[in-house]
């Protein structure tokens, strides 16, 4: 480059060198204003980017926790299986990608054809304007609660291919499972897969769901760009935790026997529904629990009968009949009313009070108070309860549980029905004294009985025995509550309890099919017409109860039996239909808890 006149060459390196710097200090304005931008301005955004790429989170799941009988048999649990999705979009050589659809089809039991679609890595998408767009396949879910040994054999065969845990993964999870399959399943409950998740339906499933459910682990690490962790990359390291297992009172060989029981009444029966409960009197404790119809948590084509996942034993109510008269009766022995042997006529089989008749079954002239209950007459029991009083009446069925809950974990549970005494009407006295215009629960006749059964009163009913942590091992037991006293004399109790073994073994006892040989069995039997809300007015079906406890002077069990509407059989009364029911399953339980026949103890005495 030629000089211009009158510029030596240092001026010209001079302005170079200027524009050079000015050059270098644009450049260096521009790099600080961008890093400014980038570092201040933009920070959350590209350290948010950053963090995606970089930051990684792994979950990892508890078990939800496991329910068991009081001696530690499995009733609900948890089966290991593998939860199969694919992130298809991973998968760049079609050959892979056949062999992949040709594994899966021979290990889960769909065509070829099915997976190799599922595995395309690019899929249509609706645009939200309507356009349709090929966007990246980037998850599948191939299959969930899969067989975790089946599972193993595929990923092994996967992995030989090239198939690398981005493509395809296998997550540990569990399937619930009942292993007892119909076993106690009203009260159990179960659970369903809703949006992936396992969600409790029903039963002591939901009603304890937050202490049966488990939590999510969550581990948050920082790593390199080859996915390797860092060492002090650790943002968070939440561990998962099980749920708590459930221990229950109930016993599986007592529960097993009451099943087959009510298998065979519903076969010699088949009624409408038919349950039973079985119950140690002197704690509460129960010890099974059943109804038919019922259903397999295993196989939902059982969920069909809507009369098969309610509990009848606890949503429903009824009027019971004669099992409320020793209520009754037993009220006006501890007041000192009437007494065993006091003389009642019960007018040979028809009374008239207010205006309106009242029957018994069968003939009963005049008969101690004993043969009352011996006999279950609606005559002598309705008198008794005038003599007593409609608010004595009303304040009696109050004192032995009717309008009260249980208590037990049951979602819906019934309160029973009676309304004031001041709106009964001139007749009613008679019929709530009987177990008619008053609606009980299973639950509830179980426990006023008890008050009967146990010196101590009506104990509180108890179905959880106790909470374990499966981490620590910590038993956590609920509280179990306070006896209530009945009678004031336990000479009247005793009383009551010689009348009630009167019903099964008197020669004009209503129960004589109840009696267990050389076992002193106490009971009362109970039967009612259904009445009918379309008709207004008592139908022909009937509900037969036999509520009993044995050995009647110092009892290991106390069982209520309730058949409705039975549709075979010759039997009408609730001694000849449920009765036997009783007797077949109360002999096996008090054999397999060998409890000493007590007819033979009191001959040897």
């Amino acid at each position: 480059m030629a000089l211009q006149p009158g510029k030596s060459p240092e001026h010209s390196i001079k302005i170079r060198t200027a524009l050079a710097v000015a050059l270098l200090l644009v450049i260096a304005i521009a790099l600080a204003a961008r890093f400014f931008y980038v570092q201040v301005m933009r920070h959350e955004y590209y350290l948010e980017r950053a963090q995606k790429k970089f930051t990684h989170t792994t979950r990892t799941f508890g078990r939800r926790g496991e329910i068991f009988d009081c001696k530690r048999h499995l009733l609900v649990g948890n089966e290991p299986c593998k939860e199969i999705s694919a992130t298809p979009c991973n998968i760049t050589d079609n050959q892979i990608r056949l062999k992949c659809a040709r594994i899966m089809a021979r290990y889960i039991g769909k065509s070829e054809v099915y997976f190799y679609r599922k595995l395309a890595p690019v899929i249509q998408k609706k645009a939200k304007d309507g356009t349709t767009q090929s966007v990246p396949n980037t998850y599948q879910m191939i299959a969930r609660f899969f067989p975790f040994e089946e599972a193993m054999k595929m990923e092994a065969e996967l992995r030989k291919i090239g198939v690398n845990n981005n493509t395809v993964s296998f997550r540990d999870t569990n399937r619930r499972t009942y292993p007892k399959g119909r076993m106690m399943t009203s009260i159990l409950g179960f659970t369903n897969i809703i949006n992936d998740k396992d969600v409790a339906q029903g039963g002591l499933e939901k009603k304890l769901d937050s202490e049966i459910s488990q939590t999510t682990g969550k581990h948050t690490f920082i790593s390199d760009r080859t996915g390797v962790p860092l060492d002090d990359g650790i943002i968070l390291n939440q561990a998962a935790r099980d749920g708590k297992n459930i221990f229950l009172t109930v016993e599986e060989p007592i529960q097993a026997i009451l099943e087959e029981e009510l298998d065979r009444a519903v076969e010699e029966l088949a009624p409408e529904v038919i349950y039973a409960i079985i119950a140690d009197p002197m704690t509460g404790r129960i010890l099974a629990i059943a109804q038919r119809p019922t259903f397999d948590p295993n196989d939902r084509k059982t969920f069909a009968n809507p009369q098969a996942i309610r509990n009848h034993i606890a949503e429903d109510c009824y009027e019971p009949g004669s099992v409320v008269k020793p209520l009754t009766v037993g009220r006006a022995l501890d007041l000192g009313v009437v007494t065993p042997d006091q003389m009642i006529d019960c007018e040979k089989k028809k009374w008239i009070y207010g205006g309106r008749p009242l029957t018994d079954s069968h003939a009963v002239g005049k008969v101690p108070v004993s043969q009352v209950i011996v006999q279950s007459s609606n005559i002598g029991t309705a008198k008794i309860a005038v003599t007593l009083g409609k608010n004595c009446i009303y304040e009696t069925m109050r004192k032995f549980g009717c309008l009260e809950k249980s208590g037990l974990p049951f979602l819906i549970e019934s309160r029973g029905r009676l309304v004031p005494p001041h709106r009964w009407d001139g007749v009613q006295i008679t019929r709530v004294a009987i177990g008619y215009s008053v609606q009980w629960s299973a639950l509830q006749l179980l426990r006023a009985h008890c008050g009967i059964a146990n010196p101590q009163g009506m104990p509180q009913l108890q179905l959880i025995d106790h909470y374990e942590d499966p981490e620590t091992g910590e038993s956590i037991y609920p509280e179990t509550g306070n006896f209530r006293r009945v009678f004031q004399n336990e000479s009247a109790r005793q009383q009551l309890v010689e009348m009630m073994i009167g019903v099964t073994e008197d020669a004009h006892g209503t129960a004589k099919r109840a009696a267990i040989r050389d076992y002193t069995v106490a009971g009362k039997t109970g039967t009612s017409n259904k009445y009918d809300p379309v008709t207004r007015h008592y139908s022909n079906k009937k509900m037969c109860s036999f509520i009993g406890f044995v050995p009647a002077r110092a009892p290991r069990l106390i069982m209520l039996v309730t058949v409705d509407s039975k549709t075979k059989g010759a039997a009408q009364q609730g001694g000849g239909v449920a009765g036997p029911i009783f007797s077949r399953t109360a002999k096996r339980v008090l054999e397999y808890l060998n409890v000493p026949p007590d007819k033979l103890m009191t001959e040897k005495e």
